[in-house]
């Protein structure tokens, strides 16, 4: 039983190594997700009392960074379910959001449709939007004057 939290105390510190290397002292983007997963890695491991408090840390610094995705996979890996698919809307990866609401989390899907059609109208993609929201394709037509397409 010693040994086991000897070890225990030698992996937390190995983690809070790995934590230590950020943007501030590490320019490599591959390098600083290396040393991140390696961190979630070792916590899921082996000192899982820290592992959410770790993933919640590494995935705001990959959102830093813009690694939307990454972040939210890693989050749906410890079934912080909300807090992926906002990473995941983050980095406009739509179609595993749209997995994950299907397959996974049903309850989201409004949540997940609403963002997709907030970001067509945003970036003014009309023909992306008339699969999901016909009257809100229409409109951006309207407003644009292009009223050709809208007949």
């Amino acid at each position: 039983e010693e040994g086991k939290e000897e070890r225990s105390g030698e992996y937390s510190r190995a983690v809070e190594m790995f934590l230590q290397v950020t943007v501030n002292n590490c320019d490599d983007q591959e390098l600083l997700i290396q040393a991140w997963n390696k961190a979630v890695e070792l916590c899921k491991k082996f000192v899982s009392d820290k592992s959410i408090d770790v993933v919640v840390l590494v995935c705001d610094r990959l959102a830093n960074i813009g690694r939307y995705s990454q972040a939210g996979e890693l989050f749906l890996s410890v079934n912080k379910i909300k807090d992926g698919l906002d990473m995941l809307i983050l980095g406009e990866d739509w179609e595993k959001a749209r997995h994950i609401t299907k397959n996974i989390e049903p309850r989201y899907e409004q949540y997940v449709e609403d963002a997709y059609i907030q970001y067509l109208k945003e970036r003014n993609k009309p023909e992306e939007m008339q699969s999901v929201d016909p009257d809100g394709a229409l409109k951006m037509y309207m407003e644009a004057g292009e009223w050709d397409k809208c007949l």
